[in-house]
């Protein structure tokens, strides 16, 4: 059932790595799969995991944690394309805890994909009913314990008395204490394909000045032309300064760091990932975890502070079987670290900043889930009402109170024109450029 879902999304083989997680997680074992950022974990443990739930069984079933918002979002949306005819929601903030109570009470979900911290509070106030509940899966396990989340993964797993299988996924080598299971579990069976994937990636060493670190990062950019490309700083505030500067040279360039507000972050990831931008200056936090798929390139603007931080950002360009360019940006006053063998200097061919605009535009739609709106609709709605063929519409993103479209961007003007005053489904509804 699953293989032929996997193929109706474009999906028509799996790894070695996701065959053997499969097998592994199929038979029931629980299971620890080590294995670098971009090699398709979220795959190998989403397919057994459907395989052994039921959708006769109405109570809770599994519970999939994940430490950040974005990456519980992405990996529900991936779930739903499953198709498995299971009810599963998130948990994970963004809206009130009150909202999702009501959701728990109403939708009674057999799966439910959480931030450690919300799904912790929601127990605690005895939202979750966690009788049936026989398969835990600690995704990203190691980003986990990194964000501080230690102890509420101990406080969940120890009130989780019914589980009797789990799954935990890390990129580095991991130990998981006996303390963290309630009664003795199986033993885990260790899958560590950590070492099928080296990092020899050659890096493209840019050399300039610190007072001109700015100036040679837009040129580099220029060159890339409309590479989709992320720049790694090492501060929030780096990554403002950057983003600031690069939109004053008209680049169209998101800021992405977790001291932003939630929704500008969504949006921020929605534009980049829908080729509304091809340029996203983030922190590490979009070293790993969310599926950002055909990044080109990567620039250290600032080198990491780890080798382990070095190896998630590179990972970015290698998504399952992508590949793409590495480059720093280094003063003579730098050092390349040791474990930043493979380089190559790279010498920058103009000293003329040029910018080449995205594909698309970002559309925002005040409405979404809760107005019983779709894809579907938005595209007969921009379609009819907006003159647009099917191909000027990229990515439609449909979240609970808002829709978010990306455009043909040569067709913008006369689409908000032709729209203007039209209702969706019989409802006056805001449709405007995405702000920020």
């Amino acid at each position: 059932m699953v293989r032929e879902e996997l193929q109706s999304i474009g999906i028509t083989a799996l790894s070695e790595m996701q065959e053997t997680a499969c097998h592994e997680i199929g038979q029931g074992k629980s299971v620890v799969l080590l294995s670098p950022t971009g090699t398709g974990k979220t795959l190998a443990y989403l397919c057994p995991m459907l395989d052994r739930l039921s959708t006769d069984v109405t109570h809770l079933q599994a519970v999939v944690i994940l430490p950040s918002r974005e990456l519980a979002l992405q990996t529900f949306d991936f779930f739903f394309k499953l198709k498995s005819g299971l009810r599963a929601t998130t948990l994970c903030g963004g809206h009130s805890a009150t909202e999702e109570q009501r959701k728990l009470k109403d939708f009674s979900p057999q799966v439910i994909f959480a931030t450690p911290g919300r799904f912790l509070d929601h127990l605690q106030r005895g939202n979750i009913e966690t009788a049936n509940v026989g398969l835990l899966v600690i995704d990203e396990y190691d980003k986990c314990l990194e964000l501080g989340f230690k102890d509420d993964l101990q406080s969940i797993s120890q009130s989780l008395q019914s589980v009797e299988q789990y799954v935990f996924t890390s990129a580095t080598s991991t130990n998981i204490p006996n303390t963290f299971f309630p009664h003795q579990p199986q033993p885990l069976v260790t899958l560590d394909f950590t070492a099928t994937k080296k990092t020899s990636k050659t890096v493209n060493v840019v050399y300039t000045t610190e007072y001109d670190r700015l100036n040679t990062l837009a040129l580099l950019l220029s060159e890339l032309q409309d590479s989709k490309t992320i720049v790694f700083v090492s501060q929030r505030e780096d990554a403002d300064r950057v983003g600031r500067n690069l939109k004053s040279k008209h680049f169209f360039a998101e800021t992405y760091h977790g001291g932003m507000e939630q929704r500008d972050r969504e949006r921020a990831l929605y534009k980049f990932r829908s080729n509304c931008s091809n340029i996203l200056v983030s922190t590490d936090l979009a070293a790993r975890g969310m599926d950002i798929p055909d990044v080109t390139a990567v620039i250290h603007f600032q080198l990491p502070h780890d080798e382990k931080a070095f190896v998630h950002r590179n990972g970015r360009t290698e998504r399952w079987t992508s590949t793409g360019k590495a480059f720093a940006i280094i003063t003579p006053e730098e050092t390349i670290p040791a474990y930043i063998s493979n380089t190559e200097t790279y010498n920058l061919h103009t000293d003329s900043i040029l910018v080449y605009p995205p594909e698309f535009a970002a559309l925002y739609i005040g409405r979404g889930k809760k107005d019983k709106l779709g894809k579907g609709d938005i595209v007969g709605f921009l379609c009819q009402a907006g003159n647009l063929s099917k191909d000027d519409i990229g990515e439609i993103e449909v979240g609970t109170n808002h829709i978010y479209v990306a455009i043909n961007k040569q067709k913008t003007d006369n689409l908000l024109k032709s729209i203007a005053g039209q209702k969706i489904k019989g409802k006056k509804t805001l449709i405007e450029l995405m702000r920020k």
